[in-house]
């Protein structure tokens, strides 16, 4: 199998003759066989993580002399790995989680320790959930407590302290019971003013624990419906010392470092979720291909045609995306919030949807534990609450409309410099303080029309009724009083940056229009989904407004040209 070409091609610079990801991906091909027998036996793939480690696997998390740790490498080993297994792409996937503080915080000391335990084999692991704080994590009540050493004891004081002693309990930790290096959010301290709204958050502190120094015992394994063979588990801190030389940024500062980390780390799950969707393209291409019914492959029969063209539709989505938010990520670390946000939410989204079309497909076959369509059927669910469920994501994009706005540009000449950006030290370009970039949506497509390739007039006026319906729902009630409608926009929203992303991305006249000089994808399949996802949106959109008590919104005037799109593509297919 070559690389997860959909993602490989999408994104703006050039990815795929990267030897290392070459022979990482080559190696999980020849794995495959151990990878289905682990998820069978819900065991975890040790076997296939020591084979990638000797293929060099350390380097995309510790970087080399001559190439840094990047987003851009992480969002493609995250694409490759789910394309192969799921098991295997959360597995993978904690390294670049459970160290993406010590990229953003970590001072040269701290990195040079983590970065030798992971070349030496160790896994890493980040620990923040616990069983009754869910994703609340200020209501975390895991201690970390200040004190010195004296006699080989621990004394606890805040005079000239040297070490943190931690207790309590993480849940539903990936790595809970293979990580040797954890990185821990704790509680250490009190609320200043438990009565005062801004004295009652009290102070968090994130830091590196290591197993092998004594007070972490692992916890029993969950049993997970996806990713059976993944380390999902759980580790009791059983008075743990750290030295206060790692404590990854400010004593105290744990939460809103939790909270940078996060930003980023949405954009890795969304190449996830891309990854499994071009499985799911991947396998229902060839069945459709390779099943014959009265004499000809099923591909021929109408509804399996349109179920085929959907699967395709919903991976270049996604693919695009992804692609499209690894380089805002490359390029502008934090300030990529907005797109990393949107992809996290419309990514899993789509997966799911991809996963459904090509299921329809398989029929039976994708639901025999034998077959790998079944795996993939269990593992897409994890990917939309792996790191803020679709409602967390719905709740952040719509608290960040307040700072969107309408008709200023340009913005291409913006797209330009991003797209052109080659992968960045990750170290540096996570911790860079940067306003947010929110590219206005009516200004970017209209500068984005002006340029070659597929017709996106309906687009301009898909992104008009969005505006005006949501600027019409805060200008009443029902902005403020219907928690439901925000969320439902906030899935419209990102929905459109997903077909943004595949007029920038995927259309090879306006890609070469925005400056890169490769990849792609085929012009017939760009304006079947801008026109059948468009019209999708459209009227998920007609929907809210209708929920709403609000006008409906005008027909953006996707239906003409799906009408003749979907005849080409048929015909193609």
């Amino acid at each position: 199998m070559p690389l997860a070409q959909s993602w490989f091609d999408l994104y703006p610079t050039p990815l795929a003759d990267d030897a290392l990801l070459v022979a990482l991906d080559a190696e999980m091909q020849a794995q495959t066989d151990a990878l289905v027998d682990a998820a069978r036996a819900k065991a975890y793939p040790k076997a296939v993580l020591d084979a990638l480690r000797a293929r060099g696997l350390a380097q995309v998390f510790t970087g080399s002399d001559a190439t840094p740790v990047s987003s851009a490498r992480l969002c493609a080993l995250n694409a490759i790995s789910a394309r192969h297994s799921g098991g295997l792409a959360i597995s993978l996937g904690i390294f670049s989680l459970a160290l993406l503080p010590v990229y953003i915080a970590g001072d040269d000391a701290q990195k040079a320790e983590v970065f030798a335990a992971v070349r030496e084999g160790e896994a890493a692991g980040l620990l923040l959930t616990e069983l009754d704080a869910g994703s609340d994590l200020l209501s975390v009540q895991t201690r970390a407590t200040l004190g010195l050493l004296v006699d080989g004891a621990f004394v606890p004081t805040e005079d000239e302290p040297t070490h943190l002693r931690v207790v309590g309990e993480k849940h539903l930790i990936n790595g809970g019971q293979v990580a040797e290096v954890l990185v821990t959010l704790a509680r250490s301290g009190d609320p200043v003013d438990p009565d005062s709204p801004f004295g009652s958050t009290p102070p968090f502190t994130l830091m590196v624990i290591r197993r092998s120094e004594g007070g972490v015992e692992p916890l029993p394994a969950w049993d997970t419906l996806p990713a059976p063979g993944s380390d999902i588990s759980g580790v009791k801190l059983a008075g743990a010392l750290v030295p206060r030389h790692r404590v990854l940024g400010k004593e105290g500062g744990g939460f809103a470092l939790v909270q940078q980390v996060l930003t980023m780390s949405r954009g890795g799950v969304a190449s996830l979720a891309a990854g499994a969707a071009q499985r799911a393209w991947d396998l229902t291409w060839a069945h459709a291909n390779d099943r014959v019914l009265y004499g000809e492959p099923i591909v021929g029969l109408g509804p399996i045609a349109d179920h085929v063209l959907r699967t395709e539709m919903y991976a270049l989505l996604a693919n695009a995306l992804a692609a499209k938010t690894g380089a805002m990520m490359n390029a502008l670390g934090q300030a990529a919030g907005w797109y990393t946000a949107a992809a996290k939410l419309a990514c899993c989204q789509l997966a799911e949807q991809a996963v459904d079309e090509g299921r329809r497909v398989l029929g039976a076959r994708a639901l025999v534990h034998e077959l790998p369509y079944a795996q993939l059927v269990r593992d897409v669910l994890l990917y939309g609450v792996f790191d803020g469920t679709s409602h967390v994501m719905q709740n952040h994009l719509a608290g960040m409309v307040v700072r969107m706005k309408r008709g200023k540009g340009p913005t291409v000449e913006r797209l330009r410099e991003v797209y052109a950006t080659p992968p960045q030290d990750i170290c540096t370009a996570a911790s860079r303080r940067r306003s947010p970039l929110l590219l206005p949506l009516d200004a970017h497509v209209r500068e984005l029309a002006t340029l070659p390739g597929a017709d996106l007039a309906p687009l301009v006026s898909l992104v008009d009724a969005l505006l005006d319906a949501i600027d019409a729902a805060r200008a009443g009630d029902v902005w403020q009083a219907d928690h439901g409608v925000r969320a439902r926009f906030a899935t419209h929203l990102a929905s459109v940056e997903a077909l943004l992303a595949v007029a920038e991305l995927a259309d090879p006249d306006r890609r070469a229009a925005l400056g890169i000089s490769h990849g792609g994808s085929e012009p017939t399949a760009v304006a079947y989904t801008l026109a059948a996802y468009g019209s999708e949106v459209a009227a998920e959109l007609a929907r809210t407004c209708a929920l709403a008590g609000l006008e409906p919104p005008a027909e953006p005037g996707f239906a003409a040209v799906l009408a003749a799109v979907r005849r080409d593509r048929l015909a193609a297919r």
